[in-house]
């Protein structure tokens, strides 16, 4: 298991943050966690890309203080702070070593070690929130970037008939399989791939990545989606909602509906019809 470095960077805003998450993301970083005054942001040692890295600081004038944490440190860093999150009557997101919650309807629990999604997040948050409108019941789910898992977990539980998560971090993949033992899922495969070639067609499509991520595999994305399917995406800022939509219209796919939630936006998309693409 290989070491992973936290980076402490000096905040001014809360804006900031969420700029700084996004970009970060699209480098590789698997998890962060936001003070006051810093947003620590890590990242697995060996997937660290300095020159980038070195760049955002010079463009941000960022100020950042570096410490490296072994992995075998990371759980007491998590455990230390992670608290449950409960999203309505719909879900609630745990650790194991937290008393059961059993005022949802859904109830999921995480170890989330480095890999992204414990709920905490707006736009896991976000995502999980348009989830809970939609009807799972005998449909079958691709999780594109599952992290956790936690995403496939919560299809699972809502009444899919199966699930394919795909992630390409081999420490999510197996976060992932973990977490979907612990949770006694039993409809969810997972296996390490940053391509959906060959996966199939999807009811649903769930895709909380970044908005590089997202515009690159946009096409793609829509082939693998059924007529009548839905596509949920996030990891993407408020200001990035135009461009991923006018380059989703271009792919084929039309905006459904649109939520905010602390400058961060989830997309409710699905394919256009003969007569819309026309348009």
């Amino acid at each position: 298991m290989s070491n992973y470095l936290q980076f402490s960077i000096s905040l001014t805003d809360s804006l900031q943050s969420d700029i700084l998450v996004a970009r970060l993301t699209a480098m590789g970083f698997l998890g962060f966690e936001e003070t006051d005054y810093y947003l620590h942001a890590y990242v697995e040692e060996q997937e660290f890309r300095s020159e980038e890295f070195e760049s955002l600081l010079l463009e941000q004038n960022l100020q950042v203080s570096t410490k490296t944490i072994s992995s075998t440190n990371w759980n007491a860093e998590w455990e230390k702070n992670f608290q449950p999150v409960i999203l309505g009557k719909y879900c609630a997101i745990r650790a194991g070593f937290h008393q059961p919650i059993l005022s949802v309807e859904h109830e999921i629990v995480i170890t989330p070690k480095m890999s992204f999604g414990t709920g905490h997040h707006a736009t896991t948050c976000l995502m999980i929130g348009a989830m809970s409108g939609l009807d799972f019941e005998g449909k079958r789910v691709l999780d594109f970037g599952t992290g956790t898992g936690v995403l496939s977990i919560l299809a699972e539980k809502s009444g899919s008939s199966d699930v394919l998560a795909i992630d390409s971090d081999s420490n999510c993949v197996e976060n992932a399989r973990e977490n979907i033992s612990e949770n006694h899922c039993r409809r969810i495969e997972v296996f390490k791939t940053d391509t959906l070639a060959e996966t199939g067609s999807f009811d649903v499509i769930l895709a909380n990545l970044n908005r590089n991520t997202l515009l690159e595999n946009m096409g793609e994305i829509r082939q693998h989606l059924t007529p009548e399917g839905v596509l949920l995406m996030s990891g993407l800022l408020a200001e990035d909602v135009q461009e991923v939509s006018e380059v989703a219209s271009k792919k084929g796919l039309i905006v459904v509906t649109v939520e905010l939630s602390d400058n961060w936006a989830c997309i409710e998309m699905k394919k256009a019809s003969e007569k819309e693409s026309e348009l």
